[in-house]
């Protein structure tokens, strides 16, 4: 396909969209009053966010295009040139702290490399110079992660939360009101990185200083809510396989391993609410920075379908602390102004497959909604010749259940045996693949859509601790999802208590 047959289209759909303002060259997009929809922030005309993941295959895996040596100015203008033409308005770009960040930093010292820095601001312009804005993702485990960051308590220390916080201040204040920026958002998922410190001296130190606010220091009480004996704070270890959090669901089949969740374990259940809390104080903090020089700016977050009632129901479920949910929706959305949502199918596609995975889609999407805008912030599906259909469908589906679309991926990387590398827009030798050649009329349908969240049916109140420690996960969630939740259905569920009192200023939960 010729990419200049969709200019002129494309450029219609961009300039209707939102207005500009001569001072800064783009309009700030900004949540509609009906905290639903965009809107830019002057003209309040109507934005619909619709676009791409940047992972070009010239710049490796993961993702290192701000790097020495691997950034490339006339192939970042080339990229934007092309997703442009095809109908993107808005693209996730990723920095990670190593490159960004790195050692030595100290809190009240931090000094971000500069080229990266200039790199960035290269981007924005040629972003903003195709009508383009960008999601600035801060994300701390590719290409390694910095000693200030594991030697500051990684996740959980102050120290390494003040250094990534310190930062955010000083690009907010110099970005303030930045139009070519959608949102910033502080990791690409949360589920993967979060993870890896859960078994770190620093993850147990927190995991019983919380347990200290939680029970007002008395073990007395802790012992009596757990049917535990526990001798003193420094005796309690987290729960789960070899009190590592890392049970082998694949050398343990379901209902064999003694470590297996138990239906109402309050040990088990204080360790994933404290793994809530921790998940959110980490972005909350960084929200915090940002909104303190510029309150105007929007922030977000990915999260993976695997939720509190939807996490692997596919698959074979060796319970246990690490099968927990991954920065559960309802919470993480406290800290955020719109909230992003990734699904990925676990099924093979096909027909009666689809309808499946579709309305579990629906379910997510639903689940995540707490009153805020929710972006589907990555998706697509495999073999390469089925994912554009399966796209369609998806933006169909969704259109009354998401305020936005943003697929996964930008460029296919062959040869590749990862499906997540050959759903792009673009081939490896940058010709459109079926989805490019359908994205430019999605683009311009989707951008005349006037969105509007389709009311529920009914609101299922969930049991947060049934959900967090069943021993029967996967029969009783196969029981939920298929027989008891009819789509069209929203949910609410317990709010995390330390969460609230961090949001509410408890200077102890610093």
């Amino acid at each position: 396909m010729d990419f200049r047959r969709f200019a002129i289209m494309v450029a219609v759909v961009g300039g209707s969209a939102v207005g500009t303002l001569p001072s800064s060259g783009m309009e700030r997009v900004e949540v509609s009053s009906d905290n639903w929809t965009f809107r830019g922030a002057e003209s309040k005309r109507p934005f619909v966010p619709f676009g791409v993941n940047y992972t070009p295959a010239w710049s490796g895996w993961a993702p290192d295009y701000f790097a020495d040596g691997v950034w490339d100015r006339a192939k970042v203008e080339r990229d934007f040139d092309d997703m442009a033409r095809l109908g993107v308005n808005v693209v996730k770009v990723a920095f990670s702290y190593r490159r960004t960040l790195p050692d030595p930093q100290a809190a009240g010292d931090v000094r971000p490399y500069q080229p990266v820095l200039d790199r960035i601001d290269e981007m924005l312009d040629i972003a903003g110079k195709r009508g383009i804005r960008l999601i600035l993702t801060f994300n701390a485990g590719w290409h390694g992660f910095p000693a200030w960051y594991e030697e500051g308590g990684g996740w959980f220390g102050p120290g390494s939360h003040d250094i990534v916080s310190a930062f955010w201040k000083r690009f907010a204040r110099e970005h303030r009101g930045d139009g070519r920026i959608f949102a910033y958002s502080f990791c690409v998922e949360m589920d993967n990185e979060i993870t890896n410190g859960w078994k770190t001296p620093e993850a147990l130190a927190n995991f019983r200083a919380w347990l200290r606010r939680e029970y007002d220091d008395s073990l007395e009480r802790l012992n009596a809510a757990w049917k535990t004996t526990y001798p003193s704070w420094d005796a309690i270890a987290i729960p789960g396989f070899d009190g590592y959090n890392a049970t082998d669901w694949k050398n343990h089949p379901e209902g064999t391993d003694a470590n297996e969740n138990k239906t109402g374990d309050r040990h088990l259940y204080d360790y994933l609410l404290f793994r809530e809390y921790a998940q959110f104080r980490f972005v909350h903090f960084q929200a915090q920075a940002i909104k303190a020089e510029d309150p105007g700016a929007l922030c977000t977050m990915g999260l993976i379908q695997w939720q509190p009632f939807l996490r692997q129901i596919f698959d074979p479920v060796n319970e246990g602390p690490i099968r927990g949910p991954e920065g559960n929706a309802k919470e993480m959305a406290k800290a955020l102004d719109c909230l992003g949502i990734h699904f990925y199918p676990v099924l093979p596609l096909g027909e009666e497959q689809d309808d499946i995975q579709l309305g579990y889609l629906e379910l997510w999407a639903r689940y995540a909604h707490a009153g805020k805008p929710v972006l589907l912030g990555e998706f697509n599906a495999g073999p390469e010749d089925r994912n554009a259909r399966w796209v369609e469908r998806v933006i169909r589906r969704t259109r009354g259940v998401v305020s936005g679309w943003m697929v996964w991926t930008f460029q296919n990387v062959q040869p590749s045996d990862n499906i997540t590398e050959v759903c792009g827009l673009i081939d490896a030798q940058r010709r459109p693949t079926a989805l490019g050649r359908r994205f430019p009329r999605l683009s311009a349908e989707v951008q005349k859509w006037k969105l509007k969240r389709k009311p529920s049916g009914r609101i299922e109140r969930l049991d947060k601790m049934e959900l967090f420690t069943s021993g029967n996960y996967r029969r009783m969630i196969d029981r939920k999802l298929f027989e008891t939740y009819e789509y069209g259905t929203d949910f609410a569920i317990e709010s995390n208590r330390s969460i609230d009192r961090l949001i509410s200023g408890a200077a102890h939960h610093r």
